[in-house]
């Protein structure tokens, strides 16, 4: 196509063929960008809405009868009694 022959009439319909064709062109990719968008949009509020793993159960490190203590967290009324009356944590050790 050698365009330098055209006449200004042939490259305004041209220039309006291309320009219609570029609107449909990016019509049809916002199309698709906005399904992909709306598709991630709806992965991520479920994977958000998923609960997060608990975390595993940790051995008692310390027992003293049916009393257990994995030895995190704050100590629990049994062991504060036991270190109240003299006790030691290592007499505890499970």
């Amino acid at each position: 196509m050698q365009i330098e022959s055209f006449s200004i009439e042939q490259l305004a319909e041209l220039r309006n063929r291309v320009n219609t064709l570029l609107a449909e062109r990016v019509s049809d990719r916002q199309r698709e960008l906005s399904s992909e968008a709306e598709r991630l949009g709806a992965l991520i509020a479920h994977q958000q809405k998923q609960k997060p793993p608990k975390a595993a159960l940790t051995k008692p490190k310390y027992q003293k009868g049916e009393n257990a203590w994995s030895g995190r967290g704050t100590q629990p009324a049994w062991v504060k009694r036991h270190l109240a009356l003299g006790g030691t944590l290592d007499e505890l050790v499970a």
